[in-house]
């Protein structure tokens, strides 16, 4: 009889299985199961690869936790009484945000009745959704443009999508917002792993800054904005320096305020003028000259993947198994009425193993037409995946030069620079001046409701939290996991040793 450990790997946007090699590599090369007749087991999930991120957190969610119960029952033996006895999961980026839907539906299903969730670890996942914050007018237009690049997925980070309660009884919230909801089947499926840890870098990621990877209503280390990794004094684990840092350890964010008689003050306050103007010419020269046939090919690629996203969504919607309603729903509630069934769910004793055990090759009675849709999605997904062995480097480059643009956009948007307030980030043994300093500061964002309750809600769990700088490259949120073998990548090697050795726990 072999007990399982199975550890799921759940890659990003735009992503690919094989981004998550090298972490795989480590745990099976580092990780020894806790007991003799335990095995270690890892699957990449590869349902959702390319474009197939686009279509929504729920709908690549469903799809993971789809992949997860296939493995269950590849590695279930009622002869050998081999089994999965424990349960770990690794999300990236988005992946991380895909992984915690995953294991809300796993919840709802049962899955955790008999088999104990260890580990819940993200890397750079915008948990608290990439909403910019601020009210300016170019920060208004950044939030209400972008996600329709991203289709379904972009407007559920962006928060600006609405999930109805299933008995469609309140406004609806967006996704994340109820992901958060402490009641819910995804928050109380976090809340069952043993550990849950997060790695988010300070640095060079805008996308995914500290505030939403780190669940933080504060932003110290002006991670939107700061490009300059020499301006940090900080405290680094033992083994891991100088890349993982020791949270830990307070740090006090120190304001130093220049008087008036200051020299160079007058010149810096120009030259930080110049700069912000600059960095406008800058984006519209990369907008106008260095991208337009990229952005028009990327604008009608995206509209083209729309298209094939919508057909692609409706498919998967029309098969009754993928009717996500039910999960809009507080545990607890004494019955949660479907909205286009007449199914009761009771007290949270979900009949989903009896559709579980139906033959996966049965058509249901008047599904002549739901079986051409369902195989057209199985064409469109099957064929997506196959062309991702061949489309990779295509994809990769594609990311690079977007996020080469956002970079742009964030530069000229954010012209609020880290050294402009000359901060100095240092070490304190004082707990409480930690507190003093950041009040002073005024570090809080202006994140939105939705934001603050997501924080709020998260940090209600315990997490440990591990920043990470990376000075080698400005692919940090790629670096970060060894996505690709680069040598700019080096400090991530340090972050998964850190990984292996500290955070992944196998009991």
């Amino acid at each position: 009889m072999v007990s399982y450990h199975l550890v799921i790997l759940v890659h990003g946007l735009w992503g690919h299985f094989s981004n998550m090699d090298y972490i795989q590599k480590q745990i099976e090369e580092h990780i020894v199961a806790s007991d003799p007749d335990e095995e270690v087991i890892v699957l990449k999930t590869g349902s959702h690869s390319g474009f197939l991120t686009y279509d929504g957190i729920d709908v690549n969610g469903k799809r993971v936790a789809d992949e997860i119960m296939q493995q269950y029952d590849n590695l279930t033996n009622a002869d050998t009484k081999d089994k999965v006895t424990k349960f770990s999961v690794v999300g990236y980026s988005l992946g991380g945000l895909i992984a915690r839907y995953a294991i809300g539906v796993l919840y709802f299903q049962g899955f955790f009745d008999d088999i104990e969730p260890i580990n819940f670890i993200t890397f750079c996942s915008p948990h608290v959704g990439v909403l910019t914050p601020g009210k300016g007018i170019t920060t208004k237009l950044f939030n209400l443009f972008v996600p329709y690049f991203l289709a379904h997925s972009g407007s559920q980070m962006f928060l600006s999508d609405k999930k109805m309660d299933a008995h469609d009884n309140k406004d609806g919230l967006p996704l994340l917002v109820w992901m958060a909801e402490p009641q819910s089947f995804f928050f109380k499926a976090l809340s069952n792993f043993k550990y849950r840890s997060l790695y988010a870098n300070i640095v060079n990621d805008k996308r995914t800054c500290w505030f939403t990877s780190a669940i933080s209503i504060m932003d110290p280390f002006k991670s939107m904005s700061n490009e300059d990794s020499s301006i940090y004094n900080l405290d680094y684990i033992p083994g891991y320096e100088p890349t993982v840092i020791d949270l830990d350890k307070p740090i006090v964010i120190s304001r130093v305020k220049p008087t008036v008689d200051e020299p160079g003050v007058e010149i810096n306050w120009l030259k930080n003028f110049f700069e912000r103007k600059f960095n406008w010419i800058r984006f519209i020269c990369t907008l106008v000259i260095y991208t337009p046939l990229w952005g028009c090919y990327f604008i009608m690629k995206s509209g083209f993947e729309r298209v094939k996203l919508n057909r692609r969504v409706n498919s998967f919607f029309l098969d009754a198994s993928n009717n996500l309603l039910h999960l809009y729903t507080l545990v607890g509630d004494e019955a949660v009425a479907f909205a286009n069934d007449s199914i009761l769910v009771e007290d949270n004793d979900i009949e989903y193993k009896a559709e579980k055990e139906k033959d996966k090759s049965e058509i249901d009675e008047d599904s002549q037409d739901s079986e051409a849709e369902d195989d057209e999605e199985t064409r469109s997904i099957t064929s997506a995946q196959s062309m991702e062995s061949f489309s990779t480097p295509f994809t990769t480059k594609l990311s690079d030069q977007t996020d080469g643009l956002i970079q742009s956009v964030f530069d000229a948007m954010n012209s609020e620079k880290y050294k402009d307030f000359q901060y100095s980030v240092k070490s304190s043994s004082n707990s409480d001046k930690i507190i003093i300093e950041i009040e002073n500061t005024s570090a809080e964002l202006a994140l939105s409701d939705s934001q603050k309750l997501i924080v709020e809600n998260l940090n209600s769990l315990d997490w440990a939290k591990f920043p990470v700088l990376i000075r080698n490259t400005k692919s940090t949120h790629a670096a970060a996991i060894v996505k690709i073998e680069d040598e700019s990548y080096a400090e991530g090697k340090t972050v998964i040793k850190h990984f292996v050795n500290e955070v992944f726990k196998t009991s």
